[in-house]
């Protein structure tokens, strides 16, 4: 027959053995929804980033082309200022040429 101290020690590794397995369940359930939660929230910014990423380049862009854009009206004005000019004109004519007086 069996001692009731042996019975005991058997009962307290049963539940020390269920309590181990409870605990390590529960540590997987807590590793799995916190590696799910990593894995969606990690998703979520590569998303943003490169929204953000994109709309900056092509604002970026658009200012650039923008900028260009006025740099070349303002030459382009300037030259035909400088086209218009009488006497820009007359100094690259041969002095025989009477097309100033037409």
């Amino acid at each position: 027959m069996e001692s009731v101290a042996s019975r005991s020690d058997r009962r307290a590794r049963a539940a020390l053995s269920f309590r181990g397995k409870l605990l390590l369940a529960m540590m997987l359930v807590v590793v799995a929804v916190t590696a799910t939660t990593l894995a969606v929230t990690s998703r979520s910014v590569e998303r943003s980033y490169a929204r953000v990423t994109r709309e900056r380049f092509t604002a970026e862009a658009d200012a650039f082309a923008a900028l260009q854009e006025a740099r070349v009206a303002s030459a382009r004005s300037r030259v035909l200022n400088l086209a218009r000019s009488v006497r820009l004109v007359s100094r690259y004519l041969p002095s025989g040429d009477d097309e100033l007086n037409e």
